[in-house]
């Protein structure tokens, strides 16, 4: 069979006496509007790559934007200027006073994402006159029509990633995906599929957490939430070599710290808290540190993050690192941005809940949000939390793929379970309480304070 030869796509030629379609004015009007008012960024960052622009100055003008808020500053005149001085690119961009003078086209602030979608059009409009010269060079040449097919149907899905619409698929296209996934998993004998929690009970209900998921893990304090999650982090970076994020928006990273080297090595927090580890239980701290930092494991300690700079973080470590986890803790210390006095916590939760799904779903990795429960819990007899418990929003239900729970008898005083069986030390239960692709149950784990650790027990009551 002869052995096909594609044609690659060169880069854009001009046709004679063809203008490429294109627009300064609206380009300069976009690079100007965000400079005056940074949120802007994140309204059009979606739609906007620096292939958009056809004027090769200002993709490097964007380019210098989106380094400077990857590193979580304030893209304007001024650090854009420093930015691309540093990069070597300030002249090609049209230097100092070219900068300074884009702020003048910033006219219409509220139409920046009309104008981005017009740019993104002009673009498409240049894509598709350089795919077609591609297939008319190769129709010259006298290529095979077939390859000529194939070339272009490459081209127009290309374009469609490009501009994000590769959302649309055809019935025919996810099936046979989802078929060459399932056989990958077949072949592999793979049973769980996602990350692993370590919990081989809970692992083998959930097939660990999927991409794309929003899970929440939600308890009352004192419960051991934050201990769970680092727990969590720890085994997907260590055991899986999972890239993985900890925002950490209630604890410092010290602490933080301390309570991975304390249930690491099995040694309790109180003596890394005051310092008084033996020479032994130095030394073996020191022995199982070693391995644990190697991990592919991201800190982040920021306590005021608001949702907007703390996808924008997510999103430079993902491109940095390659995550395959964000782990954030928790939920209700994040800020809302430029929040509107008429709204309420309510409606704040709701809108950050909703983003932390959408960041899950454009990174396709599983984000895990820890969330508080309201004080009703503490008013019942039974302690267990319910979904209603959810505190503040019941869109966090409703964004979340999964909602689990954990639950400790003992930090009750509740030693017998409604049966009379007498509960072990440290018993906890991580309870599935809602599961959108897959079964509910309840599942035992060990929590052991001191070192911070929790261990299965393999004890599940499922529904």
């Amino acid at each position: 069979m002869k052995k096909k030869t594609y044609y690659k796509k060169p880069a854009y030629t001009a046709v004679a006496d063809k203008t490429p379609p294109h627009d300064d004015a609206l380009e300069q009007a976009l690079l100007g509007s965000v400079l005056m008012y940074a949120p802007l960024l994140h309204v059009v960052q979606n739609l906007i790559t620096p292939d958009v622009f056809y004027n090769p100055s200002h993709r490097l003008v964007w380019q210098g934007i989106l380094d400077i808020d990857s590193h979580i500053v304030t893209p304007d005149v001024l650090t854009l200027t420093n930015q691309l001085r540093t990069d070597g690119t300030l002249a090609a961009a049209g230097g100092t006073a070219y900068i300074a003078s884009l702020t003048n086209y910033a006219n219409h602030l509220h139409n920046a994402e009309f104008i981005a979608r017009a740019l993104v059009e002009k673009y498409m409009l240049r894509q598709m006159i350089t795919n077609a010269q591609a297939v008319i060079n190769g129709a010259y040449s006298q290529a095979d029509p077939f390859e000529l097919l194939d070339l272009n149907a490459e081209c127009n899905a290309q374009l469609n990633r490009q501009i994000g619409g590769n959302a649309i698929v055809t019935i025919k296209q996810a099936l046979a995906d989802a078929d060459e996934m399932l056989q990958t998993w077949r072949k592999r004998g793979k049973i769980i599929t996602g990350v692993q929690v370590g919990f081989n009970a809970f692992d083998d209900i959930t097939g660990g957490f999927q991409p794309g998921e929003l899970i929440v893990l939600a308890a009352r304090p004192g419960m051991g939430k934050t201990a769970f999650a680092l727990q969590l982090a720890r085994n997907a970076a260590v055991g899986q070599g999972v890239g993985v994020a900890v925002f950490s928006l209630e604890m410092p990273l010290l602490q933080l710290t301390n309570r991975l080297q304390a249930a690491e090595a099995n040694i309790p927090l109180e003596y890394f808290k005051r310092g008084t580890l033996t020479d032994e239980q130095f030394n073996a701290k020191n022995e199982r540190m070693a391995q644990l930092a190697k991990a592919p494991l991201y800190i982040d300690d920021t306590a005021s993050l608001n949702i907007v700079q703390l996808c924008a973080r997510a999103k430079h470590l993902q491109h940095k690192h390659g995550l395959g986890l964000i782990i954030i803790d928790y939920l209700q210390l994040i800020t809302p941005v430029d929040r509107n006095h008429q709204t309420n916590r309510e409606q704040d939760i709701s809108h950050i809940s909703r983003s932390l799904k959408l960041l899950a779903k454009e990174l396709n990795i599983p984000v895990v949000a820890l969330s508080q429960l309201s004080r009703a819990v503490e008013g019942r007899n039974s302690k267990r939390p319910a979904l209603s418990d959810l505190r503040e929003s019941g869109a966090i239900e409703q964004d979340a793929d999964m909602v689990t729970f954990l639950y400790r008898p003992e930090y009750y005083r509740i030693a017998h379970s409604s049966k009379g069986e007498a509960y072990p030390p440290g018993y906890t239960e991580l309870t599935i309480a809602k599961h959108r692709n897959g079964g509910l149950a309840d599942v035992g784990l060990l929590f052991a304070p001191a070192t911070q650790r929790f261990m299965g027990t393999d004890l599940v009551r499922g529904e």
